[in-house]
């Protein structure tokens, strides 16, 4: 009887660390699954990120051209009415 015993014994043994080890390997696979999810939609957030700010960049550079453009013309336009003005006054004065 104790010979049949030890059997069942060891053979509970075997059988708790059989299930153990399995439990442990579905443990690290599950470990290693969002591991890699966590990495992929970091790597996805990351992407759309650069997609962003790579967009905003160049909305903030061609609302800075427009304006520099703006401002370039105003001054010229400004520029060259003083010119005119000038001239003219200049003209008079001759004239007289």
């Amino acid at each position: 009887m104790n010979k049949r015993m030890n059997k069942k014994l060891a053979l509970a043994g075997i059988l708790l660390t059989a299930l153990a080890t399995n439990a442990n390997a579905q443990q690290v696979s599950v470990e290693a699954t969002v591991s890699q999810f966590v990495v992929a939609q970091g790597q996805q957030m990351v992407t759309e990120l650069t997609q962003q700010l790579s967009h905003s960049i160049s909305q903030e550079i061609r609302e800075f051209k427009a304006e520099s453009a703006q401002l370039f013309s105003g001054e010229t336009a400004k520029t060259t009415t003083d010119k005119k003005q000038n001239s003219q006054e200049y003209k008079n004065y001759l004239q007289e």
